[in-house]
């Protein structure tokens, strides 16, 4: 069958017990109901406790400290140790990995919440290249059928979101505005495409950004409020506690410190992020590559890069907060795990988040003036 990967697929590699953001935490591991039995009685039923059911299945108790009870002080699955690697489940056996298949061929994809995954974006050079092969059709690949409008459209999507010389914020600001005209069946798609490749189109999207001015007090209110309200559900997790909360102090100042300090601070900032921009170019080409089943879908793709635009704030928020907590400096992993948390946190759970922002589009964080508070 034919396949397409990006062209790092094959080097990636899990550092199992050398990660220091296990993927074995926080998030729910589900059991399709062969993988649930077979739990329950492997070892002498040894497992079973680990094992809870209700009406959406059977999935892995975590314990208290939200960690896989499988997992083993130095960082590895006793399950595997013990009873080889087909003892576990698909899902821990393909993460971060997974493949989509439609019109007889077949996508593998890495995710985004994986901090190694992550790791390549530091390290390849945009834009991201893709490689066609021919393998084995791959057995549990996620079967759809997809408009060759939307196809297009995504692959347009792909090469907007790489035009380099533009910032980052604006090629998502674009991305919103084309997505909404290519769902729009009404339009010749061909003529949106060229449309969105014309020079003069990006310049005046470009040149009417610029032009809108910033209001510093509500930026730093709605910054404050995202990062909130999103991590209010995550208290009670270990990433949570790795991640974001000795930055609490920092999230108060946002509405209770000097504005005019912490915005001088935050231009400081933006110029230091710029030697990661390459790195949100490749994330945001990744999460339009392995969300192809949400943008491929009639009436999702608006709300897919609204998703996105929530995800880019969340993690530039946070990154500013991590900034001004260590003394104004950076990190590649505090960028990894910040970038991977908030990617857990949203993709994969990412059409809870799209029927979140369909149910609160009057909220000022889906305005166009919001977009650029929380962006720019």
């Amino acid at each position: 069958m034919k396949t397409l990967k990006p062209a790092y697929y094959d080097d990636f590699y899990c550092l199992a017990d050398k990660c220091d953001y296990t993927c074995c935490m926080d998030w729910g591991i589900h059991l399709n109901p062969e993988e649930a039995a077979r739990y329950r009685t492997l070892a002498d039923g040894a497992y079973a406790s680990y094992i809870t059911e209700d009406e959406r299945g059977a999935r892995i108790c975590f314990n208290e400290d939200g960690l896989c009870p499988m997992l083993t002080d130095n960082g590895l699955c006793s399950l595997v140790l013990k009873h080889g690697m087909d003892s576990i489940s698909n899902i821990c056996d393909d993460y971060p990995r997974f493949v989509t298949e439609y019109s007889n061929q077949q996508e593998y994809h890495l995710s985004n919440g994986c901090r190694e995954v992550l790791s390549y974006f530091l390290k390849t050079p945009v834009p991201m290249r893709f490689a066609w092969g021919e393998a084995e059709s791959f057995p549990r690949a996620d079967k759809r059928d997809f408009s060759d409008r939307m196809m297009r459209a995504r692959w347009d999507a792909v090469a907007l979101m790489q035009l380099s010389e533009l910032p980052i914020w604006i090629r998502v600001f674009i991305l919103r505005k084309y997505a909404l005209d290519s769902h729009d069946f009404s339009k010749d798609y061909d003529d949106v495409q060229k449309k969105y490749f014309r020079g003069d189109t990006i310049l005046g999207i470009y040149q009417s950004l610029q032009a809108v001015p910033d209001n510093l007090s509500m930026k730093l209110s709605m910054l404050h409020q995202l990062i909130t309200d999103f991590n209010e559900s995550a208290k009670g997790k270990r990433a949570y506690r790795m991640h974001i909360e000795m930055l609490q102090d920092e999230l108060a100042r946002l509405v209770g410190g000097d504005v005019d300090e912490v915005m001088s601070s935050w231009d400081d900032f933006n110029s230091d992020m710029e030697k990661f921009r390459d790195f949100f170019e490749h994330f945001c080409v990744n999460y339009l590559y392995t969300h192809v089943e949400v943008i491929c879908e009639q009436g999702m793709f608006a709300d897919a890069m609204t998703v996105l635009m929530l995800e880019l704030a969340l993690i530039k928020g946070t990154l500013f907060l991590a900034w001004r907590h260590e003394g104004r400096k950076l990190s590649e992993t505090r960028l990894l795990h910040i970038s991977s948390y908030y990617a857990r946190m949203i993709e994969h759970s990412i059409m809870v988040h799209i029927e979140f922002v369909r149910n609160n589009d009057s909220h000022p964080w889906f305005t166009d003036a919001g977009y650029l508070y929380l962006l720019r």
